[in-house]
């Protein structure tokens, strides 16, 4: 058997496919047969998706997730509207305040010129007060003659002179000299007379002076002084002090 087998010609191995040697017809190179393939939607190459990008750590999917995309949608929707209500309310405390201001303007206005209309009303009053109070140049005029034609001086003078001779006599408080006073005689009447024109002359022209000065009338001042003074320097010149 050995024999037979060793007499037999030597028959070459057949080749694999694929593994012809090279520099023959229809070799095709062993690195040719692993080139990376493409998928079924006909992408392949360095863009292609990696199955097995999640072991390294990579994203196994670039496109973004819906549900994300809507979260962000109304986060984003949500801020913009919590902006406009934080400018609405700005606005609305902003025109608050205007409007605060506004009225306290107002306010403030009206009691101004309520003030102002109550002192005009006080000057007004003041005016027309002194206007009542104050005394007429005509009515001065009219006492000249009273003040000058003694038909109240005499009588009045007896008056004065009779009671002023009671009470330094008769009344226990006075402790001076008494004084004696002859009606009938010419020095009685005409130191009555005198005594008469000082009392009168002088109270009116006093009252008058006063009047005038309370109601700032300046004629009055100057009439009342002027009929004071002639008064007492003609009664000082016929001896009345004396």
């Amino acid at each position: 058997m050995w024999g037979g087998q060793q007499g037999a010609p030597h028959q070459p191995t057949a080749a694999f496919p694929g593994t012809q040697a090279p520099g023959q017809p229809g070799q095709v190179p062993p690195t040719a047969q692993y080139q990376p393939t493409r998928d079924q939607s006909g992408q392949g190459g360095p863009g292609a998706e990696d199955p097995y990008a999640d072991l390294y750590g990579g994203r196994r999917d670039q496109r973004a997730d819906p549900r994300q995309e809507q979260e962000g949608q109304y986060r984003r929707a949500e801020e913009q509207r919590q902006r406009q209500m934080e400018q609405q309310r700005q606005q609305r405390r902003a025109q608050e305040q205007q409007e605060e201001q506004r009225r306290r303007q107002e306010a403030e206005r009206a009691h101004r010129d309520r003030l102002r209309a109550e002192q005009d009303a006080a000057r007004r009053a003041q005016a027309e007060a002194r206007r009542a109070d104050q005394p007429g140049l005509w009515g001065f005029v009219k006492l000249l003659p009273l003040m000058i034609i003694p038909l109240i001086q005499i009588p009045l003078g007896y008056g004065a002179a009779l009671a002023w001779a009671w009470f330094t006599a008769e009344a226990d408080m006075w402790t001076g000299s008494v004084f004696f006073f002859e009606p009938w005689s010419v020095d009685g009447f005409l130191h009555a007379m005198m005594l008469g024109y000082f009392l009168l002359n002088n109270m009116v022209s006093l009252e008058y002076l006063v009047r005038s000065l309370r109601t700032s009338f300046v004629v009055g001042v100057v009439l009342a002084l002027a009929a004071m003074a002639a008064t007492n320097f003609l009664l000082f010149s016929f001896g009345f002090w004396g």
